[in-house]
């Protein structure tokens, strides 16, 4: 991870909580990409919702050979509309959709526009600068995973089975925020000192 600018972490993980409190969740309840998406009137799209493909363009973009795209965003008519990978694992695709709606939320302006010409279909699609994907990947982790949720998860010894299912992530994302939080530290601490005698 990059160097955010001074105060990014702390807006992210006020933003999780924000973003619950509207939805009329608990800090450390679990936020899906999907209802965020309705709060921020995203509209999200399958490949096979999209007009105009046949059938081949929609094997193409849903297949083994169309996993190397997860999700991207368009705009129009000041509308933002979400298009996502339905191949991958559902954990893969709540990851996928949040990191788009992470830098509709920060305001991203995208660094330059393309057209992409993938199974013979011309998409215009938006580009970010490294530092704008960054910061879109720690805020999507955080609105997945804020740090008041991974105090809740181990206060409350919950399963990384119950949590992978409940939060819709992936172990390896769970390991991570475990780790870069400090999460994982404090609590050991926290258990060390607590089974520790009082003494006079």
């Amino acid at each position: 991870m990059s160097n955010f600018d001074r105060g990014f972490k702390s807006w992210s993980e006020r933003t999780a909580t924000s973003l619950r409190s509207r939805l009329k969740l608990k800090p450390h309840d679990p936020l899906l990409a999907f209802d965020l998406a309705k709060l921020l009137d995203v509209k999200l799209l399958k490949p096979e919702e999209i007009t105009g493909l046949d059938s081949t363009q929609l094997s193409q973009l849903v297949s083994k050979d169309g996993s190397s795209w997860s999700a991207v965003t368009l705009c129009i008519e000041n509308k933002h509309i979400v298009i996502y990978n339905t191949s991958h694992l559902l954990q893969r695709q709540s990851t996928d959709i949040m990191h788009e709606l992470a830098h509709v939320i920060i305001g991203h302006k995208p660094s330059r526009f393309f057209v992409s010409a993938n199974a013979d279909m011309d998409i215009p699609l938006r580009d970010f600068d490294k530092k704008q994907e960054e910061e879109a990947d720690w805020l999507s982790y955080c609105l997945l995973l804020p740090r008041v949720a991974l105090e809740h998860i181990k206060r409350t010894n919950m399963s990384d089975e119950a949590v992978l299912q409940g939060y819709k992530v992936s172990g390896t994302l769970l390991k991570m925020r475990m780790a870069l939080t400090g999460v994982n530290l404090q609590m050991k601490r926290f258990s060390k000192y607590k089974k520790k005698p009082l003494t006079k």
